[in-house]
């Protein structure tokens, strides 16, 4: 799966799901753990972040499709 690192902005956003393949990661670099991932018809927002138990164990929770949910 390849992976971008950029300042995701809904523009981009717009634009990553016209130009990009599906099963691309975007990496948002000012919010940790913010990732776009991109499908065949559209993205999907995801936030993944651990669980603070002891066990470090990751955690990915999906946010919305890209076209139903902006960032600003």
């Amino acid at each position: 799966m390849p992976s971008i690192k950029l300042k995701i902005t809904q523009p981009i956003a717009q634009r990553c799901v016209q130009d990009e393949a599906p099963g691309t990661l975007i990496m948002d670099s000012e919010v940790p753990g913010l990732r776009l991932v991109v499908g065949a018809k559209s993205a999907s927002w995801k936030l993944v972040a651990s669980i603070n138990d002891g066990t470090n164990r990751g955690i990915t929770m999906t946010l919305g499709r890209s076209d139903a949910l902006t960032v600003i």
